[in-house]
C-alpha cells in the first residue's frame, strides 16, 4: 500500500497531461488554404460577336494564413494508457485565395474566396507514452463560412460591361489529424496539431443579361485546408 501512495503522489507531482477533467486552450499556427475552381460560362441563345462563348476552365490554388483558435474539452482515462477527449473548436484565418480566369482577350474573370470561419468538434483518441507524454489521433466535423467576391469583365465588338457578384457559403466537412501533448506542470500543458480538412464540392451559378443574350456563369468550389497549430491548454482540477 505504501508503494502505490509513494506511486500515486510521484505520478501527479509530475504533472501529468492525462488527468481526467475538463481543459481549455488558445492556439495558432499556419493555414494553407487550398480550393479547386471550375468555371463553365455559356449563352442562353446566340453567343455576341466577338465572345468565343462557351468556354470552361479549371485550376487549383492555395494561400497561407496566420490561424488562430481557441477551445474547450474533456478528457477521460480509459485505463492501459489510453484516454478519449472530446472538444469543440472555434479558429478564424481569413485566408483569401485570388485567382483568374480568361476565356479569351475579351472576356476575363476575377474572384476572391475566403475561409472567414470555422468551428466544429473533435473526437482525440489518445495513449500515454509517459506520464507526461500523450500522442493522439484527431477525428472531426468542420463547418466553414466562407465569401465569394466574383468579377466579370466581358468585351464585344458591340458592347463591354464589367458584371460583380458577392456570395456566401456555408461547408460541412471532416478533420482527420495528429498530434502530441507535453505537461508543463499540473495544470499546463502544450500541445502541437497537424490537420486536414476536407470540404464536398458546392456549384453556384449566376447569370448576366449582355446585349441580346443572357451569361450564364457556373462555379464550381472544392475547399481544403492543411493546418499546423501549437495551443496551449490549462487542465482544471
Amino acid at each position: 500500500m505504501k508503494k502505490i501512495l509513494i506511486g500515486t503522489l510521484a505520478l501527479m507531482a509530475s504533472g501529468t497531461v492525462l488527468a481526467n477533467g475538463f481543459y481549455a486552450g488558445l492556439g495558432a499556427g499556419v493555414l494553407n488554404f487550398s480550393n479547386k475552381t471550375t468555371t463553365t460560362i455559356a449563352t442562353s441563345d446566340t453567343t455576341p460577336t466577338g465572345l468565343l462563348i462557351p468556354y470552361s476552365q479549371s485550376a487549383s490554388n492555395n494561400t497561407l494564413a496566420i490561424n488562430g483558435e481557441v477551445l474547450a474539452g474533456y478528457t477521460w482515462d480509459l485505463r492501459n494508457h489510453y484516454v478519449l477527449s472530446l472538444e469543440a473548436f472555434a479558429s478564424d484565418s481569413n485566408a483569401k485565395i485570388s485567382s483568374q480566369q480568361t476565356g479569351d482577350l475579351q472576356l476575363s474573370e476575377t474572384s476572391n474566396f475566403t475561409l472567414n470561419s470555422v468551428y466544429g468538434v473533435r473526437l482525440l483518441p489518445g495513449y500515454q507514452v509517459t506520464p507526461d507524454v500523450e500522442v493522439y489521433g484527431i477525428i472531426g466535423f468542420s463547418h466553414a463560412n466562407t465569401s465569394l467576391d466574383n468579377t466579370m469583365d466581358i468585351s464585344s465588338n458591340v458592347k463591354s460591361q464589367v458584371f460583380t457578384n458577392d456570395q456566401g457559403f456555408q461547408f460541412n466537412g471532416y478533420q482527420l489529424g495528429f498530434g502530441s501533448k507535453v505537461a508543463l506542470n499540473q495544470h499546463l500543458a502544450l500541445r502541437g496539431d497537424v490537420i486536414y480538412t476536407g470540404y464536398p464540392t458546392k456549384t453556384t451559378t449566376n447569370t448576366y443579361p449582355f446585349i441580346d443574350t443572357t451569361l450564364t456563369d457556373t462555379y464550381k468550389l472544392q475547399p481544403s485546408s492543411l493546418e499546423a497549430n501549437i495551443v496551449l491548454l490549462y487542465q482544471f482540477g
